[in-house]
């Protein structure tokens, strides 16, 4: 009897991997805003500002970039994402870059940031994997470059990996931090996280080794996070019991499919 309840739990295991996770609150969004050099918005005709921020509505898949300009008004990409909330998963990918104008008469500070933040109900204790990756990288002076992955719960953080590189006089500096864990989420709560984010200031007036060596260069930072269901681990059985357990799984498939 053993080995038959082995093959029932295993089969129950599969079978419900389909409604593993319920999304119950998300905020994901891209931002960007681009200032003058004296921290001021920037102004066109009279009455625009440069803030935009792009939100997802509901949990649909998102896709979404900004320039940091509102229409009509164009710029490169300086934050983007793309994500989906599904029913077993949670995946996403997001990047932002900020790159100051190359005036020394007139500075200016380029801020952007990719967000995905997604809370979520567990109903049944489950393993799962978390996998994903941080890239930060910098070849200015003044500024930060920063990204964040994490999964939390009630009792604080439960995984996850950060990085921030702050300006500097090196010509470029650049860091990548990896994720791969398998952890058991008992039924409760959790929120998974993951934004870059990147702030860039260009110099005012001149400038000189002595003040700063590369005072408009790039800065960059990006994130790419993968939650899921880890595949059950079914123990070693006879062989009558290893027929037995193709047999049930069979018939638990066969039994989704109607």
């Amino acid at each position: 009897m053993r080995g038959a309840a082995l093959v029932v739990s295993a089969a129950v295991w599969l079978s419900s991997s389909a409604e593993a996770l319920t999304p119950v609150a998300q905020d994901r969004h891209v931002f960007g805003r681009e200032e003058d050099g004296f921290g001021n918005l920037i102004y066109a005709d009279g009455d625009f500002v440069s803030t935009e921020t792009r939100s997802a509505p509901d949990y649909a898949p998102f896709t979404a970039t900004t320039d940091g300009f509102f229409f009509p008004f164009e710029g490169p990409t300086i934050a983007a994402q793309n994500s989906t909330i599904g029913a077993d998963q949670l995946d996403a990918s997001g990047n932002t870059v900020s790159q100051p104008p190359s005036n020394p008469l007139y500075g200016y500070r380029i801020i952007a940031e990719s967000v995905y933040s997604v809370t979520f109900d567990v109903e049944h204790a489950r393993p799962y994997t978390l996998s994903g990756q941080i890239d930060v990288a910098t070849n200015s002076c003044w500024g930060t470059a920063e990204a964040t992955i994490r999964l939390s719960g009630a009792s604080g953080t439960l995984a996850g990996v950060s990085y921030t590189l702050v300006g500097s006089n090196e010509l470029s500096e650049e860091d990548s931090v990896p994720l791969s864990t398998t952890l058991l989420l008992p039924a409760g709560t959790y929120t998974l996280e993951a934004w870059s984010r990147t702030d860039a200031s260009g110099g005012i007036g001149p400038h000189g080794p002595d003040l700063c060596d590369v005072p408009f260069g790039e800065r960059t930072s990006r994130y790419e996070v993968h939650l899921a269901p880890a595949p059950p681990v079914v123990p070693a059985l006879p062989a009558p019991w290893s027929v037995a357990l193709a047999t049930a799984l069979a018939l638990s498939a066969r039994a989704r499919r109607r």
